[in-house]
């Protein structure tokens, strides 16, 4: 083991984070909550947290978030994932 290439490696990693970004995805399923990021990846209730009523209906008992474009923030914790935070959406 080379000690000083695995320090280097350490501090290179430490001064260049992964990118903080945001992610959009759709809500695909209510009231279970469960939002799609893309082809293979659906949030489900237990790694989503949100600003906004998720839950929400309108005067007729539809889900207003349901179908509706999300804003994503992730939240993290030495550099991994560990749930997701809904800002907004589409759907006001």
């Amino acid at each position: 083991m080379n000690v000083a290439y695995e320090l280097a490696k350490m501090l290179h990693e430490r001064s260049n984070p992964e990118p903080y970004s945001p992610a959009e995805g759709v809500v695909e399923e209510l009231p279970e909550i469960k939002i799609r990021l893309n082809e293979k990846v659906v949030l489900g209730r237990e790694l989503i947290r949100s600003t906004v009523d998720l839950l929400a209906q309108d005067s007729e008992g539809r889900y207003i978030w349901l179908g509706r474009r999300v804003y994503l923030l992730p939240w993290t914790r030495d550099g991994q994932i560990l749930r997701y935070v809904v800002i907004g959406g589409d759907a006001i």
